[in-house]
């Protein structure tokens, strides 16, 4: 028969062993999913940590227009064409009247996050397509605002047949206004992942304005949470309120319609130029992925996100995407496969063969 002090001890070595695998399960969660022990930090956002400032990388900057662009003596040192203007490929000068003129609008999407090499984008492989020339305004990082300051700049000069506005789901749903003012950034690319410029109606005055108000706001700061958070279970224990309060900002975001106004101001260009304006919403993989998106995915996108869409639905085609077409969040991009789903879908809508409209 077991004495007390052995029940006790077994008791010990069980809690133990759970300790243990409770850890190494939530490793494994951490790794999958993109989340970093000791950081409360979401999976997308730089892994903020008091050990390691971040570093400006020179790639992207907003100029004394406003505009959020590339760098591109960065980029040609990369080995990547940007023109004099700050946006992806050729310089932007009307080619032959024979060819029909593609104007996107968007984030990284457009750039071409997610493709390997960049070429095998969407916006790359079009002009393999037809006889399609492309401006390309895609800027990762970029928002709403910018691409309503993009269209009202350069499309009533360069007349496009197309202006095709993308719209990604997962973080293009504004929850306050942003004015674009010059020189004051939008995003401070760094060795350690983008930190914002710009967050709830203010903007930083410095890369160092704005790691200190993310060290803030998702390092540990008590002497308790530091040592919980040498563990993964802890880390997840004393971030669980940011990851709360993140979920209740995906719902205020919805009952936005910040976004709407952005478009709505796009596509009332086409009352003064004859380009034919088409809005096509990017579903973002961490959330829409449900049975009801397979189910009817024009329907459920313009019914989940209907104070993104309100009054935009003539404007509207949505792309056959799946998740197999995206890279796994946190990256959440189109991968090679999504690319050229993209390509194929863009291709059909300037021919009018679209079928997938609400």
């Amino acid at each position: 028969m077991a004495t007390p002090k052995r029940r006790i001890a077994f008791a010990m070595l069980l809690l133990l062993l759970v300790a243990v695998l409770a850890e190494v399960a939530m490793r494994i969660v951490f790794a999958v999913q993109g989340y970093t022990v000791g950081s409360l930090a979401p999976n997308w956002f730089p892994q903020v940590s008091e050990k390691q400032p971040p570093t400006l990388v020179n790639s992207y900057y907003t100029d004394g227009t406003a505009l959020f662009r590339a760098d591109r003596t960065f980029w040609h040192k990369e080995g990547i064409a940007v023109n004099t203007l700050g946006f992806l490929g050729p310089e932007w000068v009307q080619e032959a009247n024979t060819k029909t003129k593609l104007f996107l609008i968007g984030d990284s999407f457009v750039w071409g996050a997610g493709a390997e090499p960049l070429s095998n984008s969407f916006a790359s492989q079009l002009p393999l397509k037809g006889p399609y020339q492309i401006f390309n305004s895609g800027i990762p990082g970029a928002d709403p605002a910018q691409y309503e300051l993009v269209a009202k700049r350069f499309v009533p000069l360069l007349q496009p047949n197309f202006v095709i506005v993308f719209v990604y789901l997962g973080n293009d749903v504004m929850t306050e206004e942003r004015t674009p003012l010059p020189n004051k950034s939008l995003f401070y690319p760094t060795n350690l992942g983008w930190f914002p410029g710009y967050y709830q109606g203010r903007y930083f005055n410095n890369l160092e304005e704005s790691y200190q108000y993310y060290l803030s706001q998702y390092s540990s700061n008590t002497l308790a949470a530091k040592i919980a958070c040498k563990t993964a279970v802890g880390t997840a224990i004393c971030a669980l309120p940011k990851r709360i309060e993140e979920k209740s900002s995906r719902s205020t975001q919805l009952k936005s319609s910040i976004t709407n106004k952005h478009l709505k101001e796009i596509v009332a260009l086409g009352g003064s130029i004859k380009s034919q304006f088409i809005i096509v919403p990017i579903p973002y993989s961490g959330t829409d992925f449900e049975d009801a998106y397979f189910e009817n995915a024009p329907r459920y996108l313009l019914s989940k996100y209907e104070h993104v869409f309100s009054g935009l639905t003539d404007y509207i085609s949505i792309a056959p995407l799946k998740p197999e077409h995206f890279h796994a969040l946190p990256n959440g991009h189109l991968n090679n496969q999504g690319h050229q789903v993209m390509t194929d879908f863009l291709t059909e809508i300037v021919a009018g063969k679209n079928a997938l409209q609400p």
